[in-house]
Formats: structure tokens, sequence, C-alpha cells
């Protein structure tokens, strides 16, 4: 492949280099966000909460990847969960570069982001769940999180 480096090289190799995607992890949700600031706030009061409320990641919340992980193990990430939620409030090139390759893949990721973020390219096209940074929306982005995973889970089948 003329142009490109040998990292390039290597990510895209160990990608072709997967025979056929992981199975779905009954129960695992992905969060993408920016692990810092307020992203880090509504995960911590929202997301986590209602993920648990909606049956998934019940036994721990790890870190799957961040921006130094290879490809193919971010890829087996976002294959394998049963849900994907991605928080857009801030523009991290990394959470967004997760989220397009969520959307490649086929998967269908729930996208949550503060009141006053713009989303990028048409994305404010797709639905995505607003919230500000106040307790009290915090805890409707819980709710509304909750009620979203389950109807997600309910038509796919695995609740």
């Amino acid at each position: 492949m003329p142009g490109v480096s040998l990292f390039e090289r290597q990510q895209i190799q160990s990608l072709l280099q997967c025979a056929a995607p992981p199975p779905i992890d009954p129960g695992s949700g992905l969060a993408i966000f920016d692990m810092f600031g307020d992203a880090r706030r509504a995960y911590e009061v929202a997301v986590a909460p209602a993920m648990r409320a909606a049956g998934l990641n019940q036994t721990e919340v790890f870190a799957a990847f961040d921006q130094t992980s290879p490809l193919r193990s971010v890829t087996h990430c976002v294959m394998s969960a049963e849900v994907v939620v991605a928080d857009l409030s801030t523009i991290n090139p990394s959470v967004y570069y997760v989220l397009g390759l969520a959307h490649a893949m086929g998967r269908c990721p729930i996208m949550i982001a503060a009141s006053e973020s713009s989303l990028l390219f048409d994305l404010a096209n797709l639905r995505c769940i607003r919230y500000s940074n106040t307790r009290s929306s915090l805890l409707r982005l819980r709710e509304e999180l909750t009620r979203a995973l389950r109807v997600f889970r309910a038509s796919s089948g695995s609740a």
C-alpha cells in the first residue's frame, strides 16, 4: 500500500485478519465518552445507572479501550457490545471516530449530548437525547436513557 505508514498498515492488517465478527455479549453496554469534565459527570450520574437499570453491565464497568488502543480491540468492543451509547457533548476526535466505526459496522448507537453542544456532520438529523449539566437534567437523562435502553433491548429480543 503506497503512502501508508507501517503503523497504518498494521492496523489495517489486524482488521483484515478478523475472520468473523465476535458474538454480541448479552448484557454488555459500551459507553463512548470523553473521560474528563462534564461528560464524566453525566456518565456517573446518568449513563452508568441507566445501563444498570436496563440490565446492562451488572458485574463491572471498566475502560475497554482508550486512544492508544489497537483498532482491532476497539472494533471488537464495538461489535461485541449489546448496546452502544455515545456522548457527543465534546468534539473529541476519538469519540467521533468510534461513533463512525459503530455506524459503519451496522450498530445503532444511542447518542446523547449536552444541550449547548452542536453536533458535527449531519448527526443532528439522527435521534439524540439532549441534557444539561444540572442535577435535575441528569436525572431526566437517566430516566430517558433507561427507557431507550429497555426499548432497544426489547426490540432486539435480548431483554
